[in-house]
């Protein structure tokens, strides 16, 4: 592997970077399309300092990186429900160490969009661009640029943006393509009275990217960065790329000083595979029951929730408050991670320095919003997850193909999907569906996965069903693992969203074998 660093003329590493001597990075840059209009995010190259020695000084050389607006991870994004936005993503990325161009597919994680605006993994593979509502300039050559519109009339929620070209993605999340799209409450309406204006805002209200990284003897990301490398590596038919590192709002175990009241937290899971189990401890290690789950990706959920623990899977989030009113100054507490399946297991991910100072009078609700999660299918499916002999994770035992629908779905109607591992399966695997939120069938009232979801964890040897409306508009949808090796080759299929008051988007299962000009090299088929 030919690492990056050249960029940022690194000449040397860090053994032993020192934990919790680093304040925590807050992302910077915030896009405010909270009143509409269009915005512009230039992606280029960048240098940080990820890794600091006990007395908090730069420990080696910075690390070099792709990132939204030269930022890692990119800014966060704010937006009003309702509230129509539009964002222009320039790509100035250039080549990558191997000399070839860097080319970009912006997927907004969790977002109800049209399909020309979906990150579609292939755009400039498709034939029948209109019927599967792809335009083919999505995919962005470097110099180019790709207008996003976003109309967020749906739930006000947290959720986030990464790159999504197919067999890059996993690379290029690594290099640190990733930020935070957040959605507001719509002022009118008294749905969100409870939530509206009473949590923590402002400085109280903070998104926490978590990445585990590993780094060369120069501190370069260390990971595969050609397509044959990827390949010949063990990350896709294993479990994933995993880290040696956690990495926080992009640096290395940081610190956060916090005041005696509530805060917010958004927790993002930006890991490529590994799963997080995350407590609050003492100094002394003993739990503390300050933690508090107030929404899942796709919303808010009908009651605050105390939780001893937030487990994640790939690619999901949990809105959170922690309440560290109940503290002495000079008070230091622990957010780790007790997940042991992976090695290393990284527990230490960030401290909290409780100090003094005035501080608003936050009273967070009990109730917050009063969904409905019972929905009534009109159609169930069974989707098998395949680990063929050829090492490549699939689904149905088909392989990707950027111009084929693999099933259709009626707009507006209300289908049950069950995803079911194969016997000797080794690994659980998140599935994401693009452009819906589900309710996950059989979770226990006020779980952690009681709420609007749009990542489930399929077991390995086991199942989970998720029920889901699909209201959006026609065209071609992605569907697949958000363990980023296992989606870029090959665990990645396509529905297609058909109205049949449209006749330029018939409900006809025939149609279903009909667009393979564009080719991915994968097997066709209709369900």
């Amino acid at each position: 592997t030919d690492p990056p660093g050249d960029h940022c003329q690194a000449t040397s590493g860090c053994s032993s970077p020192s934990k919790y001597v680093r304040a925590l990075p807050v992302p910077a840059g915030e896009i405010d399309g909270t009143n509409g209009g269009i915005d512009m995010i230039y992606v280029q190259k960048g240098c940080q300092q990820v890794f600091h020695d006990s007395n908090g000084n730069a420990c080696g050389s910075r690390t070099e990186f792709w990132g939204y607006d030269g930022k890692w991870p990119g800014p966060v994004v704010r937006v009003k429900q309702g509230q129509d936005f539009q964002l222009t993503y320039v790509n100035g990325l250039g080549n990558d160490p191997k000399g070839h161009e860097i080319k970009l597919t912006t997927h907004h994680h969790g977002l109800k969009i049209a399909p020309a605006f979906d990150g579609h993994a292939q755009p400039d593979a498709v034939t029948d661009t209109d019927r599967f509502g792809i335009d083919p300039n999505a995919l962005i050559l470097d110099g180019g640029q790709y207008t996003y519109e976003f109309p967020n009339d749906q739930e006000p929620g947290t959720h986030w943006f990464h790159d999504h070209k197919m067999h890059d993605t996993s690379r290029n999340v690594v290099m640190g393509l990733s930020g935070m799209y957040l959605i507001d409450p719509d002022d009118s309406s008294s749905l969100y009275n409870n939530v509206r204006d009473n949590l923590p805002s402002g400085e109280y209200e903070i998104p926490l990217v978590f990445q585990d990284r590993r780094f060369t003897s120069k501190n370069q990301f260390n990971y595969p960065m050609s397509h044959d490398e990827l390949l010949n590596s063990n990350l896709i038919g294993g479990a994933g790329y995993t880290g040696d590192r956690m990495i926080v709002n992009g640096i290395h175990a940081p610190y956060l000083q916090v005041k005696k009241t509530w805060y917010r937290f958004r927790f993002l899971n930006g890991c490529n595979a590994r799963e997080l189990d995350l407590e609050v401890r003492s100094s002394s290690g003993s739990l503390r029951y300050i933690m508090y789950q107030i929404g899942t990706e796709g919303g808010f959920i009908t009651q605050r929730r105390q939780r001893s623990r937030i487990d994640m899977a790939p690619g999901e989030r949990f809105d959170v408050l922690i309440n560290f009113s109940g503290f002495s100054t000079g008070t230091r507490l622990y957010l780790r991670n007790v997940n042991t399946q992976y090695s290393p297991s990284l527990p230490d991910v960030m401290e909290f320095q409780v100090v003094s100072g005035s501080v608003p009078n936050y009273s967070p609700p009990t109730s917050l919003v009063p969904y409905n999660f019972n929905l009534s299918p009109s159609k169930t499916r069974t989707l098998r997850l395949n680990n063929p002999s050829g090492g490549r994770w699939t689904i149905e035992n088909m392989g990707y193909d950027p111009d084929a629908a693999n099933l259709q779905v009626k707009r507006g109607d209300t289908e049950r999907w069950t995803f079911t591992t194969e016997m000797m399966m080794r690994h659980p695997h998140p599935m994401h569906i693009h452009l819906v939120q589900f309710h996950i069938d059989g979770v226990s009232s006020g779980s952690l996965a009681d709420g609007w979801k749009d990542i489930v964890m399929v077991p390995s040897n086991g199942s989970r069903s998720v029920t889901m409306t699909f209201e959006g508009e026609p065209g071609i949808y992605m569907f697949h693992c958000h363990n980023l090796e296992h989606e870029d080759y090959d665990m990645m299929l396509q529905y297609e969203v058909c109205d049949e008051n449209d006749p330029d988007h018939p409900c006809d299962s025939a149609l279903l074998n009909a667009f393979t000009g564009g080719g991915g090299g994968g097997m066709h088929g209709g369900m």
